[in-house]
């Protein structure tokens, strides 16, 4: 859309074909959750539809889901077929145990109303909004709490617990002791965001523009062309943010 004007049919066939692949997700989750209880295995990890990564694929459908959210505020999508769809395509965030999309939906989901709202109907879009996330939350814990109990390896047992529990949530962003510059192990995911952050701070140059593209990152093309700093940072530039902070 940067480089060329598409038109408004060519747009809608892009819109259709992205909702093809996104409700092929639904099948495709539901099937690998089964697959995995059937196993005597637990984590959702696993429930990753066609996508690389179980979180991948919530922040996928959740923008999918924004996207059909835009359309129903244009009244370019009945609601006959908005609020079904809107549904679905969240189906799989709710059985791949995706603690982010608790954060991620209600942020984009605002956002969403803020910046797209016709002219005085924010307030009515607004509340629409609120219902949504009230309808969604009152699926999402119960369906979460429900596989947490059958978990034997998992300490919350209910999903509102982690985010109450500080220590649950301590344990679950940052290792035990200090991760620092160079660690040899994987991190866990608030280190992966200070440690980083901590050392760019040192610098207000590094802390505007960062190491440079492709410093911090391995390259398949050889060692001679793995970044400078991959060393001191690969179990660090896991997250995406992280990776954009220090390259």
């Amino acid at each position: 859309p940067a480089i060329f004007n598409f038109s408004e049919q060519q747009v809608k066939t892009q819109i259709k074909l992205m909702l093809g692949i996104g409700l092929l997700q639904v099948p495709i989750a539901s099937y690998q959750r089964y697959v995995i209880w059937a196993a005597g295995r637990f984590s959702g990890d696993d429930v990753r539809g066609t996508a690389a990564d179980s979180g991948i694929l919530s922040i996928i459908l959740i923008c999918m889901a924004l996207v059909l959210l835009g359309a129903y505020m244009r009244k370019q999508l009945p609601a006959a077929r908005f609020f079904p769809l809107f549904f679905l395509l969240l189906l799989p965030t709710m059985i791949n145990e995706t603690k982010a999309t608790v954060i991620l939906l209600p942020i984009g989901l605002m956002t969403t109303i803020v910046a797209g709202s016709p002219s005085g109907q924010r307030m009515k879009v607004f509340a629409t909004g609120l219902v949504l996330l009230g309808v969604f939350g009152a699926i999402l814990v119960p369906v979460y709490d429900y596989m947490a109990a059958k978990n034997p390896y998992k300490n919350e047992q209910h999903l509102m617990d982690f985010f109450t529990n500080q220590k649950e949530m301590e344990k679950y962003m940052n290792a035990k002791g200090n991760a620092g510059i160079g660690a040899t192990h994987a991190v866990r995911r608030g280190d992966q965001i200070r440690v980083p952050l901590e050392y760019l701070a040192k610098d207000p140059v590094k802390l505007a523009f960062g190491l440079g593209i492709g410093n911090a990152s391995h390259s398949n093309l050889g060692e001679q062309f793995t970044g400078d700093y991959y060393d001191l940072f690969q179990f660090f530039a896991v997250l995406t943010f992280s990776t954009v902070m220090l390259e």
